[in-house]
């Protein structure tokens, strides 16, 4: 993978960053929560959705939102550097982190279910934050996130990827998205779902299983 990476970095040096973050994201897949499934620590919908090839099918993925909302929700930049800080002023909370980006049909449709999870799990000690993995430089996409969060209310603490796609995504460990990753209330990594595994699938069942876990110990 890090010879792929480096062969696609000359290619695709004329165009930059998120041409490159597009072809990866094809290559590793955008995939599409299944309504059931068992569970699974790392996974993607057999019925697989390609990721974004264009500022086109970027936005269209995000067309549920009103297309001029009465108000935007700001996202809050942060590294991951500073996400690690960030995290264990939760304690002694359990996390749950959703990566999401509007260009990811399966996490806009996901995005709105999380949200109730949120609100029914608001009072037993488990703190959600979604991090948009939006290319921070495009801002058109960047105002369509944050549109999109204000037409969903969201409750979240939403956060935006605040270094260069790649380098986030290599540092998150992630290859695509969507992805859910919940941690313990020492700020641990415990459950890594995520869209990697074609043949396996994760979801919100999945997200529950693993709060229901560290609620009980």
């Amino acid at each position: 993978m890090r010879r792929m990476v480096g062969r696609l970095r000359t290619i695709f040096a004329p165009i930059g960053a998120t041409a490159l973050l597009t072809v990866l994201a094809f290559l590793a897949g955008c995939g599409k929560p299944a309504d059931e499934g068992t569970g699974a620590a790392s996974a993607t919908s057999a019925d697989q959705a390609t990721a974004p090839s264009s500022a086109t099918t970027a936005h269209t993925a995000a067309s549920t939102a009103p297309a001029e909302p009465a108000s935007t929700s700001e996202l809050v930049p942060i590294t991951h550097a500073r996400w690690q800080e960030k995290l264990r002023t939760y304690a002694p909370d359990i996390v749950v982190v959703d990566f999401w980006a509007t260009w990811c049909i399966p996490c806009i449709e996901r995005f709105p279910k999380m949200i109730a999870m949120a609100e029914r799990y608001r009072d037993r000690g488990v703190h959600f934050v979604s991090m948009c993995m939006e290319d921070r430089d495009d801002h058109p996409a960047v105002a369509g996130a944050e549109r999109f969060l204000a037409e969903k209310r969201s409750p979240l603490d939403d956060f935006l990827l605040d270094e260069p796609l790649l380098d986030g995504f290599k540092n998150f460990g992630l290859l695509s998205v969507p992805a859910v990753y919940v941690y313990d209330r020492s700020g641990t990594l415990h459950t890594r779902l995520t869209a990697d595994d074609p043949r396996n699938q994760f979801n919100e069942s999945d997200v529950e299983s693993a709060i229901e876990e560290l609620l009980s110990q």
